[in-house]
């Protein structure tokens, strides 16, 4: 590993499928703050087949080498990534209303807390901690309770029949959202 703990090999030292250890698990937390899916044992140290897809996801993401081996060139583009992603991210335009109201949105649903949509907001968040939050975001099994601010539309909706009060944090289809407006009579 550098000394900013990234890690990294050089010609003597690949990363590949069969080796383990704290560089294994360094390159595995690494590959996950930028992106890549290691749904199944996450960060374990174990450079296994799940591992290997996740550096050549990354490798095809970024026109390198597809071989699944971490060597120089693939663990310096990870490198550069995330050093670029220390930059800070300012809130502002279309980034904004994007990506704050997504935050809003996953705060709302319990995913993450209210107090990181204000460090967001107060232009203190990086670009790689937006990254794990999307990460985070993405990979969370939608809740089953139901946010204080929406609780009283909840309430009526299912005593109104909308809904029957089953998965309130799922997302709906656009063929179920029109079912839904016409229940509520929003077609007539």
């Amino acid at each position: 590993m550098d000394a900013k703990g990234i890690a990294s090999a050089t010609d003597d030292n690949l990363l590949e499928k069969g080796d383990a250890g704290s560089d294994v698990k360094k390159l595995q937390e690494d590959l996950m703050t930028v992106g890549e899916k290691l749904p199944r044992f996450g960060a374990d140290g174990d450079y296994g087949t799940e591992t290997v897809e996740a550096v050549k996801a990354f490798q095809s993401r970024y026109n390198l080498t597809v071989d699944g081996v971490a060597g120089p060139e693939t663990t310096d583009k990870l490198k550069q990534i995330l050093k670029k992603g220390d930059e800070i991210m300012k809130p502002t335009g279309v980034l904004n209303g994007t990506f704050g109201d997504y935050l809003k949105n996953a705060a709302d649903r319990g995913i993450i807390e209210q107090s990181t949509v204000q460090e967001y907001e107060d232009g203190e968040m990086t670009q790689s901690n937006a990254i794990a939050l999307v990460a985070l975001i993405e990979s969370a099994t939608p809740g089953t309770e139901v946010a204080e601010v929406h609780q009283p539309a909840w309430e009526k909706a299912q005593e109104e029949g909308v809904f029957n009060g089953e998965r309130p944090n799922e997302p709906i289809t656009r063929v179920e959202t029109a079912t839904v407006l016409k229940r509520t009579g929003a077609f007539e």
